[in-house]
């Protein structure tokens, strides 16, 4: 699994629109430019990307805007870059069997597969806390 600048910048609209949409108010395309920097050529792309995979949900009209489609509990990270970044799997390599590439391409492959386990069981909302902690003032501390 590839992670690049467009999952990058997908997860940054998901947490950005998350975070809005915690008092129920919809993000325009404006507001998600500007406080997630993703560059117009790329933004309504992974926008609509977000859209067909049921991450984000849009809403027509002069106060429409962008919510999230689903829960942020029900959708992992790995929701989120597969929606962006379809992965085919590559056909493997005819090679001589015990060679040390094949031995390299085995461990590669499962190294791969339990990245994407890891990302298919991080839900959008423990990240989504996580942001909050960053926001969020600190506990006042109270002197005896």
């Amino acid at each position: 699994m590839k992670i690049n600048k467009k999952t990058e910048y997908a997860l940054s609209i998901v947490l950005y629109v998350a975070y809005t949409n915690r008092g129920n108010k919809l993000v325009n395309t404006s507001q998600i430019y500007d406080s997630t920097q993703v560059p117009k050529k790329f933004l309504t792309v992974i926008l609509s990307e977000l859209q067909r995979a049921g991450i984000l949900k849009s809403i027509r009209g002069s106060k429409g805007g962008y919510e999230l489609g689903r829960n942020p509990k029900d959708t992992s990270l790995y929701d989120i870059i597969s929606a962006v970044s379809p992965q085919g799997r590559k056909e493997k390599e005819t090679i001589k069997e015990g060679t040390y590439r094949d031995l390299s391409a085995t461990i590669l492959e499962e190294l791969d597969t339990e990245f994407i386990n890891k990302l298919k069981n991080l839900p959008l909302s423990i990240l989504l806390k996580r942001l909050e902690n960053m926001f969020s003032p600190m506990t006042p501390m109270f002197y005896i």
